[in-house]
């Protein structure tokens, strides 16, 4: 598949079901860092760069791996309501969030208590 064609609207869907249908990804090329293939009968999970043509049953998982983004601007800048939500939706930890960005949260509650100093 091209790159960028799983982020194309209804074309996703239609690939998505394709796999599950035909039990087979067909190449995985490109924006990936890494693919891991997970099996369901509990053998030890593949890593591969990259693939073509890799036959797949019913609940294994292709989990594609990439590189978070380089981000844009002051990330001591970014909001604190928008590194909270980062937090809870799992796009960083609450470490990741105190160490990047400079924003104190509660592991337990998700709340924020604070921000560092260097975030004046």
């Amino acid at each position: 598949m091209p790159h960028g064609v799983l982020f194309r609207g209804g074309a996703e869907q239609e690939i998505r079901a394709s796999i599950l249908r035909d039990d087979v990804l067909e190449a995985v090329i490109g924006p990936p860092n890494y693919t891991k293939f997970i099996f369901a009968d509990g053998r030890e999970p593949i890593v591969v760069g990259k693939t073509a043509r890799f036959h797949l049953k019913k609940g294994d998982v292709a989990r594609l791996i990439t590189a978070t983004g380089g981000g844009w601007g002051n990330p001591y800048e970014r909001p604190v309501e928008a590194v909270l939500e980062d937090v809870k939706n799992g796009y960083i930890t609450v470490e990741m969030a105190e160490k990047d960005y400079g924003v104190i949260i509660d592991p337990d509650t998700l709340a924020g208590t604070g921000v560092a100093k260097e975030r004046g």
